[in-house]
């Protein structure tokens, strides 16, 4: 999970207010309305239809090529934590959707004890798309 206060930065910075978290469990969410695991709304994000939705992305890293795609191909807007991966199958994709990214740096998630993952050795950013 994404520590709460780099979800709020980035909400601030990019003056975006998502009504749902994409990708989330009970344990791990940044929004009163979410999905995933143990979620009154879905389990599966990826089975819902996003038509119109204003979302907070932060996907398992296997699942980010299929929220990028669902992303181009509904009327939604997103703000989606992504890595830099220039070479990713999904990475085009993204570069035609995203409208902004904005880097950062540091130690930016948790596990699931709460406690400070290490900071991967690739960038991670915050993207509007």
């Amino acid at each position: 999970m994404l520590r709460h206060d780099v979800f709020l930065d980035a909400v601030a910075f990019f003056h975006f207010s998502p009504c749902i978290d994409l990708f989330a469990n009970a344990d791990h969410h940044q929004l009163v309305h979410w999905c995933g695991p143990g979620s009154p709304i879905a389990e599966d994000s990826l089975l819902l239809d996003w038509y119109g939705l204003a979302a907070w992305i932060n996907p398992p890293w296997p699942l980010i090529g299929a929220a990028i795609s669902k992303i181009a191909n509904t009327k939604m807007r997103a703000l989606m934590v992504v890595p830099w991966w220039p070479h990713a199958d999904w990475f085009p994709m993204f570069l035609d959707v995203f409208v902004a990214y904005r880097k950062y740096n540091g130690n930016l998630f948790l596990d699931n004890a709460g406690l400070l993952r290490p900071r991967p050795s690739w960038d991670i950013g915050i993207a509007v798309l």
